[in-house]
């Protein structure tokens, strides 16, 4: 199996980003809280059930990628992660999320996706660490979070999927089309 060192006094600990994307790596080792440097890292599609509670020493991260893992909870010191902005870690089996988030006021975007959560931390929708961006669908959550403020709405992304057009309109004696506008259908 593959074995993951966690270096000090230049070694690892000055990289500063990580990715052990699929490396099907059940665990982390506790010296992985001295990778203090590390501003992005992506653990996306492992095994781990559990993170070091070091993880907290991480506190210059400001990306994080956690989905298609096997966490049921995080560690309570993921609220000394204090320069975090990005923060995903969908489909998991996290039940609960580290009361802790709340302190993360620079958290802008939070995707949650497919766990088993039934409540968010009560600081964490509130000003001053409401995320502008929550994902939080296929949840567990008995009612809609109650942000603090109104999230901003971004405009979905249709360059993948564009707006499919009706049937061509038909023409007028001038030639243009008869009240129709781009991406919308005749209601006759």
């Amino acid at each position: 199996q593959n074995e993951l060192v966690c270096e000090g006094r230049g070694g690892l600990v000055a990289l500063p980003g990580l990715g052990l994307v699929g490396t099907r790596r059940a665990s982390l080792p506790e010296s992985f809280g001295g990778l203090g440097g590390l501003k992005c890292f992506d653990l996306a599609g492992n095994r781990l059930a559990a993170l070091p509670e070091s993880f907290g020493g991480l506190v210059a991260r400001q990306h994080l990628a956690l989905g298609e893992n096997r966490l049921v909870s995080l560690p309570e010191s993921f609220g000394s992660l204090v320069a975090l902005r990005h923060l995903k870690m969908d489909n998991n089996q996290l039940a609960a999320l580290p009361a802790g988030l709340g302190r993360l006021t620079k958290l802008r975007k939070l995707i949650a996706r497919g766990n088993r959560i039934e409540a968010l931390p009560d600081a964490l929708v509130a000003p001053p660490a409401q995320p502008e961006a929550c994902a939080v669908s296929r949840n567990r959550l008995a009612a809609p979070p109650a942000f603090g403020r109104r999230p901003r709405l971004r405009a979905p992304d249709r360059s993948r999927h564009p707006t499919p057009r009706g049937p061509p309109a038909p023409a007028t004696a001038a030639g243009r089309t008869k009240g129709h506008l781009p991406h919308t259908r005749d209601a006759a």
